[in-house]
């Protein structure tokens, strides 16, 4: 009599615990579910391919005066590549100190961040091109920086590049390439689209500046 007495105690202990599991994981497998589905954003291959690609957007707003205190602080910035006139200090270059060379041209500065973006979200990758440059005005360019910056949301950007292209400091404009590279992952693992985004940026002497090319 013991003995069953104490194999029912055990086995409706067992019941019990068995129920009170199945309370537990129930609303906690219904909740991870929820959970991936909403998380769920990483797309099958050919959905990618559509969402990464597409025509560039360019943006930016406009064109800005800065002083050159400003000039010089961005050129001075450790991320950033500068390039300034022969013979001339950066102070001179941006107008903090005078030059003989350019004494019939006042020197004036200016900044302009322009952004082109490919594909839309969340596969949308994106680079900046944060750029300071001055000129003696009307004449020729007397020093540039720039500062390259990626952003994106699933896809994974990587090695950020700016550099000089054609004319620079001395001619009557400078031409600056911003780029960088970005990974788009898929519902696949082994698949991934890579892509090396580029766009060019023309700066002149009076403070005007256009985007003229786009990978």
């Amino acid at each position: 009599m013991h003995k069953r007495t104490r194999n029912r105690r055990r086995g409706g202990l067992l019941m019990l615990v068995a129920v009170a599991l199945i309370a537990l994981l129930v609303p906690a497998l219904g909740t991870a579910a929820d959970t991936s589905s909403t998380a769920a954003i990483v797309a099958i291959p050919d959905q990618v391919a559509d969402l990464s690609g597409g025509a560039p957007t360019i943006d930016g707003g406009a064109v800005t005066s800065i002083t050159p205190a400003q000039a010089y602080g961005a050129a001075n910035d450790s991320a950033t590549i500068t390039q300034v006139d022969d013979g001339l200090t950066l102070q001179q270059a941006v107008g903090l100190q005078s030059m003989s060379v350019v004494a019939s041209a006042p020197v004036y500065c200016w900044r302009w961040v322009p952004s082109v973006q490919w594909g839309t979200w969340p596969y949308q990758q994106k680079v900046h091109n944060d750029v300071s440059w001055c000129a003696a005005y009307g004449d020729h360019i007397t020093s540039w920086s720039t500062h390259v910056t990626l952003g994106a949301s699933l896809c994974d950007p990587s090695g950020p590049y700016g550099y000089k292209q054609v004319g620079g400091v001395g001619d009557g404009v400078v031409r600056l390439r911003a780029g960088g590279y970005f990974a788009c992952p898929t519902t696949i693992p082994w698949i991934t689209y890579h892509y090396n985004r580029w766009f060019d940026t023309s700066f002149y002497t009076r403070g005007s500046a256009a985007v003229v090319a786009t990978s």
